[in-house]
């Protein structure tokens, strides 16, 4: 979906070497999420703890609980993303730069286009996970195994209480996912115009830095509600739709209530943002087919 910046024109899958491209970029964003998991998991607990109760640490004992069930749905859902990623921001970008779309707009339009399809594409693949692993973060004793866990639900909800909050989760993610993409290339080809000597690894430092701490902060409080939402069944409570939890959440806690959290949410997207982006770029010069740079070099 991105562009390589100062590497070159922007590639489409067609360019890459889709196994190396697909394999190694899933590996790579599983170990980003190993790496970060604290983050996250600390964001949960967060997130789900009542008005004045306990705040764990950052480096408490629960602080990679449900790790093995996010790594399990990490692997084949970031490859859905990626694939999704590339080939629908790509296929955008070129559409809307077709239609004489200014090439910032066009790249800004298709980068949130890509970003939206690659954040549902995912989703179907790593919400029943993500349940999993957060239901095993908020556990107040042993958590359960994974499978006991799915096994439970299924039980007592059928199989589409492993799909709880997917409702939600869209609401939350795909918003979210266009919202940084496009913030991102549209930050990214300004400071490429503005300041075009500016070196590339500061330009997409910069760039995922500004998305990340925009996207973080307007999307907490969806991200709150999903996350109350998904965990409701953990300890013996009442699984009730979203909209319920966020009303009962708002009048027993209040409205700042739903950026609890904020402040690990947003440094887990901006670190996350900034590795994986440079990441991601790097990868896409490496899984190339061709070396447009090293050509014009020998020219």
């Amino acid at each position: 979906m991105m562009d390589a910046g100062h590497a070159g024109p922007s590639r489409g899958l067609d360019d890459l070497d889709k196994p190396r491209f697909l394999g190694t970029g899933a590996a790579m964003y599983t170990g980003l999420t190993v790496a970060l998991y604290p983050l996250h998991s600390q964001k949960t607990r967060s997130q789900t703890a009542t008005q004045g109760g306990p705040r764990p640490g950052l480096l408490a004992p629960r602080a990679y609980r449900g790790l093995a069930a996010a790594v399990m749905g990490a692997l084949p859902a970031r490859m859905c993303y990626i694939f999704a990623l590339e080939a629908g921001g790509h296929h955008a970008t070129t559409w809307l730069a077709g239609r004489g779309l200014k090439p910032e707009a066009a790249a800004s339009l298709g980068g949130a286009v890509g970003g939206a399809s690659a954040a549902m594409t995912s989703m179907l693949v790593y919400v029943p996970f993500d349940i999993i692993s957060q239901q095993q973060i908020v556990s107040k004793g042993t958590p359960e195994s994974t499978l006991a866990i799915a096994r439970r639900i299924v039980s007592t909800e059928g199989f589409p209480g492993l799909y709880r909050g997917m409702g939600i989760t869209m609401i939350t993610y795909l918003p979210s996912s266009a919202l940084w993409w496009g913030l991102y290339k549209a930050t990214h080809k300004s400071i490429e115009r503005t300041s075009p000597l500016t070196p590339t690894l500061l330009v997409e430092v910069a760039s995922a830095t500004v998305a990340g701490a925009f996207t973080s902060t307007l999307t907490m409080p969806l991200d709150a509600i999903k996350t109350r939402t998904q965990v409701q069944s953990a300890n013996g409570g009442e699984a009730v739709h979203f909209v319920r939890v966020a009303r009962e959440l708002v009048a027993t806690e209040g409205i700042c209530s739903l950026w609890r959290g904020v402040f690990w949410r947003g440094t887990h997207t901006i670190i996350w943002g900034c590795t994986m982006v440079v990441c991601y770029e790097q990868l896409k010069r490496w899984a190339a087919k061709t070396k447009p740079l090293a050509r014009s070099r020998n020219e």
